[in-house]
């Protein structure tokens, strides 16, 4: 995994997010599509779908780079 968190902590700290009232939750992504796919999706599972997740890639591609990304990391209901 590229991420430092475990899923656990991942799992805790959006509950703790979520609690405190935040509704946006922005994730880090951009080096490994897996580990992105597996943290958007703990993410999705403990915020639920009406919130929203935004994703950072600190411009790491272009506008079709960042599209298809996305698709493969999408989260489906």
């Amino acid at each position: 995994r590229s991420s430092d968190l475990s899923d656990e902590k991942l799992s805790r700290l959006a509950q703790e997010a979520l609690r405190q009232g935040f509704t946006r939750f922005k994730v880090k992504v951009g080096a490994d599509v897996e580990d992105d796919k597996r943290r958007c999706s703990i993410i999705r599972k403990e915020v639920g779908w009406d919130k929203i997740i935004m994703v950072d890639a600190n411009q790491r591609w272009d506008v079709e780079e960042a599209i298809q990304y996305m698709k493969n990391v999408q989260n489906d209901r």
